[in-house]
């Protein structure tokens, strides 16, 4: 393990250890009140709240204690973790090989802890026994263990409170077995701590919440009634002297306004030790880096001296940069989660299910950790193996020490794997959650809660198979089902079943389906008898219209012909008259006569030619209704109509184009340009990288083929997609569509299924003018042999991103501290296209602003040429031993 030292004098999260004592202030007083309870006492328990310090009193401040008082004081430490009785073997398993190697000279781990297993499991005096074996010299053997019988041995159980872990457990199998464990290895603590010879004192540490579980244990609340260390909070000047003691120890300095700031913010928050140190180890990286920065800037200068220091100072200034106590430690865990995003997109998912696997909130909504050996933890996660391992070995680094065992200790298969401290839990916003954000806790809770209630209704479907889930349920349990992706050793962390949970749902989904199919088709067949009804309503409409119109026509007619027959017969009357009277006036008025006859001729050809055209207009009446009378549509039970009218020509038309959308014509911005086609990857999820006119983003399932959409960032176009699920290689590079290009999609999007998820490919049409790499932004990789040289690196790192190149600005992403050992100082570039111009003017701006040392331009085009590794317009600055001043 890595210990605190000059370097770094706070361990962070992780509690002090027995190695860290010279940096262990502030608990002096406690710790020699602990020594004698110790020496009245063979059972000690150390009670406290999470993060009051519990185990760092024991490890750093008791332990060291006792073995410099009395040398023959021996030590064994272990956690319950899952399996107590087999973590106490191995704890003895490891004492034994420092203390008497003879007895385990060749011996295989496993071997060893068969058979210490099996003498702890044997009886209640297991312990003793065990004790007993490791003071007796192996028969044959010269004497050589460290550990006489009157000596005494102190076993430290840390973390007591896993062992009542066992009531989480759903199996009644598994629970009873593991409530048995417990049980068996509480009445071995308790039964050595009662023995005489030899000398075993018993010492926990546990969560005073966990007080009313010890009730569970026969003998258990009896022994701590009289053996209880109640850890009290720190006062502020032990405060100040934790806070001030390992800084001067390690020869720094703090400014008085952030002591008193620090004493301030910490109150009385039960977090505020871990989480103070914390802040102290991150306060301790940026003054140390600003102190090596000031050295070589003095150094490089020329005015570096003896009387000159340059001891780390810690201020006020990065207190409030870092985020203060309030946010130090989330801000801390974000800029590593950022920092494994920026190298691969997809491992965000990888570290959520990691850290739910590590973390567990119980019935009584306790935030605990959930320690789990590495393969285990693997087969939970459901993630790649070296995922999940690069994920723990960023999380342990010494720079933030979020996941123990330390980076030192090998990651074998059975190395348990643990978070530092609750305190993780409860501040990083990622887990714990927010006003406006569920936490990664509460969601694997929320997890747990929907198993159980999917297992039930596996248990009742499997003694009833007509007893499945509603459409409804169905839909909801199928899309958590496919966003979480539960793996059988997950579900055995909440009762197991997860064969019957899967038959369950695949049964009522396939049930939903049909009954999706089934009312599918009573909507069609309603939709198809409604329409009848429809045509013949509108028949029955226009036949009573047409009915209509002719009794109006036919009525017309009638009055017409009744008003020219009276108009006939009166003028006949009249006719009559002028005849009788010119008949008795003929000698009086023969010319009247003659007049009269005219008259009574001209009405009568007046009447037939109304009655023709009365008669014309009845006859075209009837043409007319004969022609509508064809025109309207004839039904039957089985044909709705057997002609189309004009509306519904209409629709039959709109609807053949979008069923053939050959024959949509193609948009004007496209058809009049030579178009590149290829293919582009739109993301691995929704939204996608594509949008509509409107500035939405669209998902892959909402792309039509023929429709044009515009390019959400800039997008590499290839000439094809994967090659396959497997080996997933991509086509060769076109060029770049930039953001806001209008692309064609030829088709529908191409899915592909990766171990993280599902990704989109499409076939598109673009300019050519799009497919350009200039209008790429430049990016330049710094890398520095020296951590010396990372204060000027950062200056010129400012300097360089303030120009551009060519129409673009010139990236420079960070510095990166290499092991490679050389002289040379090169810019590299690595394509022809980039290693011309572009490389020649950024050496020029570089030399610009670097006074030394010279730089060379590398040109390793023939070598990268043809790969697809190195992306356009990247290059690399590359320092050698030696100084780096700029102008």
């Amino acid at each position: 393990m890595t210990s605190v030292s000059a370097t770094q004098p706070f361990p962070g999260l992780r509690p002090f250890e027995t190695a860290d004592h010279p940096f262990y202030f502030g608990r002096e007083e406690q710790v020699g009140y602990l020594r004698a309870m110790l020496q009245q006492r063979r059972f000690v328990a150390v009670v406290g709240t999470s993060g009051s310090g519990k185990s760092s009193l024991v490890k750093a401040g008791l332990l060291p204690l006792l073995v410099s008082e009395d040398p023959s004081w021996k030590a064994a430490e272990m956690r319950p973790l899952g399996r107590p009785i087999l973590e106490l073997a191995r704890s003895f398993i490891a004492l034994t090989r420092d203390l008497a190697p003879e007895r385990v000279a060749g011996l295989p781990d496993h071997a060893l802890e068969e058979r210490a297993e099996a003498i702890l499991q044997r009886s209640s005096f297991g312990l003793i026994e065990l004790v007993k074996e490791l003071q007796v010299p192996a028969r044959g053997s010269p004497r050589t263990s460290r550990l006489d019988r009157n000596e005494p041995i102190l076993l430290v159980v840390d973390q007591f409170e896993e062992l009542f872990r066992f009531a989480e457990d759903q199996n009644p199998a598994e629970h009873l077995l593991r409530a048995g464990e417990a049980q068996a290895f509480v009445g071995l603590l308790l039964e050595a701590s009662r023995c005489e010879q030899p000398a075993i004192h018993v010492m926990i540490t546990m969560r005073s919440d966990f007080l009313g579980d010890c009730a569970r244990f026969n003998g258990l609340p009896e022994m701590l009634t009289n053996s209880q260390f109640l850890v009290p909070q720190l006062t502020r000047e032990q405060r100040r002297a934790a806070i001030e003691g390992p800084i001067a120890k390690a020869g720094g300095m703090i400014d008085p306004a952030l002591v008193q700031r620090l004493l301030n913010d910490g109150g009385d928050e039960p977090d505020q030790l871990p989480v103070m140190q914390h802040t102290l180890m991150r306060l301790w990286q940026r003054a140390s880096s600003m102190t090596a920065a000031q050295g070589a800037a003095a150094t490089a200068s020329g005015t570096s001296s003896a009387l000159q220091p340059f001891d780390p100072r810690l201020t006020l200034n990065d207190y409030d940069s870092i985020g203060g106590l309030d946010q130090a430690l989330s801000r801390h865990a974000d800029e590593v989660l950022s920092e494994l995003e920026n190298s691969d997109a997809g491992i965000r998912l990888c570290v959520k299910r990691t850290f739910q696997a590590l973390t567990e909130v119980d019935r009584e909504n306790r935030a605990l950790r959930r320690a789990r050996r590495l393969s285990r933890l693997v087969s939970i996660t459901g993630q790649p193996e070296p995922a999940v391992r690069r994920v723990i070995e960023r999380f342990r680094q010494p720079d933030c020490n979020f996941i123990v065992p330390p980076i030192d200790m090998e990651l074998d298969a059975e190395r348990v794997i643990d978070i530092s401290h609750e305190a993780l839990i409860r501040r990083w916003r990622c887990l714990s959650g927010g006003p406006s954000q569920t936490g990664w806790a509460e969601e694997e809770a929320e997890d747990g809660r929907r198993w159980n209630a999917l297992r039930e209704n596996a248990r009742d479907y499997a003694a009833n198979p007509e007893m499945l889930l509603n459409p409804v349920v169905t839909k909801h349990a199928m899309a958590w089902w496919e966003q979480r992706k539960p793996t059988p050793q997950w579900a055995e962390l909440y009762g197991g079943n997860w064969e019957g949970v899967r038959e369950l749902l695949d049964a009522s989904d396939q049930r939903s389906k049909q009954e999706q199919e089934e009312q599918a088709s009573q909507e069609r067949a309603e939709a198809e008898a409604k329409k009848r009804e429809q045509t013949k309503s509108t028949i029955l409409r226009v036949t009573v219209a047409l009915l209509g119109l002719m009794t109006v026509l036919f009525g017309l007619y009638v009055v017409l012909a009744n008003k020219v027959t009276r108009a006939i017969q009166v003028e006949r009357d009249l006719a009559h008259a002028a005849r009788r009277q010119a008949e008795e006036e003929r000698q009086v008025a023969l010319a009247a006569r003659e007049q009269l006859d005219a008259r009574v001729q001209q009405l009568e050809v007046s009447g037939q030619s109304a009655v023709k055209e009365l008669q014309d207009k009845l006859d075209r009446a009837e043409r007319e209704l004969a022609v509508l009378q064809r025109q309207i549509p004839r039904s039957s039970p089985t044909s709705p109509a057997s002609e189309p009218d004009a509306s519904s020509q209409t629709v039959a038309s709109v609807v053949a184009q979008v069923a053939n959308p050959e024959q949509v014509p193609q948009p004007q911005a496209i058809t009049g340009l030579a178009a590149s086609e290829g293919f582009i990857w739109i993301g691995g999820g929704r939204p996608s990288l594509l949008k509509d006119n409107n500035g939405n983003a669209l998902n892959s399932d909402q792309i039509r083929p023929n429709a044009i959409y515009l390019s959400n960032a800039n997008i590499v176009l290839r000439e094809g997609p994967p090659n396959s699920s497997e080996d997933y290689a991509s086509k060769p590079s076109k060029g770049i569509v930039s953001a806001g290009t209008p692309v064609v999609a030829l088709g529908r999007p191409i899915e592909y299924t990766r171990p993280s998820g599902s990704q989109f490919w499409l076939n598109v049409r673009v300019p050519p003018a799009t497919a350009d790499s200039a209008s790429i932004p430049a990016r330049l990789y710094i890398h520095i042999v020296d951590n010396a040289q990372r204060a000027v690196a950062r200056e010129l790192e400012l300097r360089l991103e303030q120009i551009k190149l060519g129409n673009t600005a010139l990236i420079v992403p960070g510095i990166d501290l290499v092991a490679r050992q050389s002289s040379a100082n090169v810019l590299r570039c690595f394509s022809r296209a980039d290693c011309g111009q572009d490389a020649e003017a950024l050496l020029r701006s570089i030399k610009s602003v670097l006074a030394e040392p010279e730089i060379a331009l590398q040109d390793l085009s023939d070598a990268y040429e043809k790969s697809t590794a190195i992306r356009p317009r990247h290059f690399e600055l590359w320092f050698g031993q030696g100084n780096i001043k700029l102008r």
